[in-house]
C-alpha cells in the first residue's frame, strides 16, 4: 500500500472536519424503536442528536443558543389533532430566536400522496433512512 495514500480512518475523520460545527438534530417521535434507529443512523453521519422527552419541547428546546441543524417532527401521533397550527406554533417559536429559515422535516403515517406540509418536506412511513438522510442533507445545505 501506497505510505502517501490515506487511511479510511483518516478519509473519515477528514470528512467529519469538512462538515460545519452545527450537525444538531432535534428527534420529535413517540417510537422508541424508531429513535434508537435514526440516532444510530444519524451517529454515524456526524451528527448530534436530541430527542425531545416532553410535550412542551418547542418551549424547552427552541430557544437562543439551541440551533438545530433539522428538525425531524413525527406529526402521525393522535396528539397532533392539527399539524397545520403545531408547525405554525413551531415557526413562531423558532423565528424568535433564529433567522434562518425552519429546518423542519415532517414524518407521518398518513396514506395522503402530499410530498410537502405547509412548504415543508414530508416523508412518509416506513421511510429508508438514506431516504431520510438525504433529506436532511439538503435541508442543512
Amino acid at each position: 500500500m501506497d505510505a502517501t495514500m490515506p487511511s479510511l480512518l483518516e478519509c473519515m475523520e477528514r470528512r467529519k472536519e469538512q462538515r460545519s460545527s452545527l450537525r444538531r438534530v432535534l428527534i420529535v417521535e413517540e417510537h422508541a424503536a424508531v429513535i434508537d434507529m435514526l440516532r444510530w443512523a444519524f451517529r454515524l453521519e456526524g451528527y448530534e442528536t436530541v430527542v425531545a422527552e416532553s410535550e412542551n419541547w418547542i418551549e424547552q428546546l427552541i430557544v437562543r443558543g439551541n440551533d438545530f441543524s433539522a428538525i425531524l417532527l413525527d406529526l402521525s401521533s393522535r396528539s397532533w389533532l392539527n399539524r397545520d397550527a403545531a408547525i405554525q406554533r413551531l415557526e413562531k417559536r423558532w423565528r424568535s430566536f433564529h433567522y434562518r429559515k425552519l429546518p423542519l422535516i415532517v414524518l407521518t403515517t398518513s396514506l395522503s400522496a402530499e410530498r410537502h406540509v405547509n412548504g415543508y418536506p414530508l416523508i412518509h412511513k416506513p421511510f429508508h433512512v438514506g431516504e431520510l438522510l438525504a433529506k436532511v442533507e439538503s435541508v442543512v445545505s
